[in-house]
C-alpha cells in the first residue's frame, strides 16, 4: 500500500515522520524502500492506493540455487572482528537510546559466512521482507508470464499484499508454496529459517508471519547478488516506491525490501533486508526496531538512524564478490 512519504530531516541525529502506512504483509499494506540518497529538504505527500503498476523485471530462468558466479569473499573489515562487533552494537544502542525498546543489525559478506550482529533485537516476524523469496520462487516457476512479472513488481516495489498473495497462489497449495519459497531461502545459504505456509494470524499473510532472525536474513541477503533467481528481484529492490523510502534508502545504491506490522497489542516492528555496496564489494544487511512507543513512526526512524550511521562506516564492513565462473 502506497502511503504518505515524508523525507527525513537530520540534525546531528536522525528524526523521521512517515504517515498513512499500515501493517506490512497484512491485509492492506506492505513495506519497502528506495535505493537512492535521501534529501532532507522537502516533504512529498502521496494519496494512498491499494496497488499500482511498476516496471516488469527481466526474464530469468534456471533452478533454485543456480548462481551467476562462484561467490568470492572480499577483504573483510579494516576495523577487525572485535571492532565490527562494537560498531554494530553501537549502531543499535544509538537507536535504542533515542527511541527506546529494542533494535538490532546484522551484516554478512557476499561469499562468506561470517555473520556479525549487534543490538538486543535478534529474531521475529518477517512481515513483508518474506516477499523476496516468494517473488523469487514465482519468477523462477513462471519466468515468461507477464502477469507474474507485474505481480512481482507490485509486491516488491509497492509491497502490494494482494500481488504478493497472487504470487503465492501461483506456487500451488499453501504447503507447496511454502516449500518453494523455502528452497529459495536455502539456496541463499540460510539453512535454518522455515517459511510459514499456514495462515497463523488472520488476516495477515502466511509467509509474512515467518520467523526470520537478523543473522539468517543478513546471510541470505549477502547471497542475493550471486543468485540467478534473485536477479529480477534485485532490480525491483532498487526501484521501491518513494513512499516507503526509509532505512537503507539513505545509502546510495542499496537494494532492499522492508517489512512492518503490529503485534497482538498493536505495537509495531519494522525491519529491512538489503544489499549494500562497499569499497571492497557487497555486504548483506538486516535491521530491525521495536521501539518503546510501539509506533510505526518511531520504528522507521530508529531503522533509518542505524542505516544512516552505517553509511559512514562502509569501509569497515566485511564484503565480497560473485566471481565470474
Amino acid at each position: 500500500m502506497v502511503g504518505v512519504y515524508g523525507r527525513f530531516a537530520t540534525s546531528g541525529l536522525l528524526g523521521a515522520s512517515l504517515f498513512g502506512l499500515v501493517a506490512g504483509c497484512g491485509a492492506l499494506g506492505g513495506s519497502g524502500g528506495l535505493a537512492t540518497t535521501m534529501s532532507p529538504v522537502t516533504t512529498v505527500t502521496r494519496s494512498p492506493s491499494t496497488s499500482s503498476s511498476g516496471t516488469a523485471p527481466p526474464t530469468v530462468s534456471g533452478s533454485a540455487g543456480k548462481t551467476q558466479g562462484r561467490p568470492q569473499q572480499g577483504t573483510g573489515s579494516p576495523t577487525g572482528t572485535d571492532g565490527l562487533g562494537r560498531l554494530l552494537d553501537q549502531l543499535a544502542s544509538d537507536a535504542e537510546a533515542h527511541y527506546g525498546g529494542s533494535a538490532g543489525i546484522a551484516v554478512a559478506p557476499t561469499g562468506g559466512e561470517n555473520v556479525r550482529a549487534g543490538g538486543t533485537w535478534s529474531t521475529g516476524v518477517a512481515w513483508s521482507t518474506a516477499k523476496v523469496p516468494v517473488a523469487m520462487a514465482a519468477l523462477r516457476a513462471k519466468p515468461e508470464s507477464p502477469q507474474v512479472k507485474a505481480w512481482a513488481s507490485r509486491a516488491i516495489r509497492q509491497s502490494d499484499n494482494a500481488a504478493a498473495e497472487a504470487l503465492w497462489s501461483t506456487l500451488g497449495d499453501p504447503r507447496t508454496a511454502g516449500a518453494s519459497a523455502q528452497r529459495e531461502v536455502r539456496a541463499l545459504g540460510d539453512h535454518t529459517t522455515s517459511i510459514q505456509w499456514q495462515r497463523v494470524r488472520p488476516p495477515y499473510t502466511a509467509f509474512g508471519q515467518t520467523q526470520w532472525s537478523l543473522r539468517d536474513q543478513a546471510l541470505a541477503a549477502a547471497s542475493l547478488p550471486c543468485s540467478v533467481d534473485a536477479a529480477p528481484v534485485l532490480v525491483l529492490m532498487g526501484e521501491v516506491d518513494p513512499s516507503q523510502a526509509f532505512g537503507l534508502g539513505h545509502i546510495a545504491g542499496a537494494r532492499f525490501k522492508g517489512g512492518w506490522g503490529p503485534d497482538a497489542s498493536g505495537r509495531y516492528l519494522v525491519r529491512q533486508l538489503g544489499v549494500v555496496t562497499t569499497p571492497d564489494g557487497t555486504v548483506g544487511v538486516a535491521l530491525a526496531s521495536a521501539p518503546a512507543s510501539g509506533s510505526f513512526e518511531s520504528a522507521t526512524a530508529a531503522v533509518s538512524l542505524m542505516a544512516q550511521e552505517l553509511s559512514t562506516h562502509l569501509d569497515s564492513l566485511p564484503s565480497g564478490h560473485c566471481a565470474t565462473p
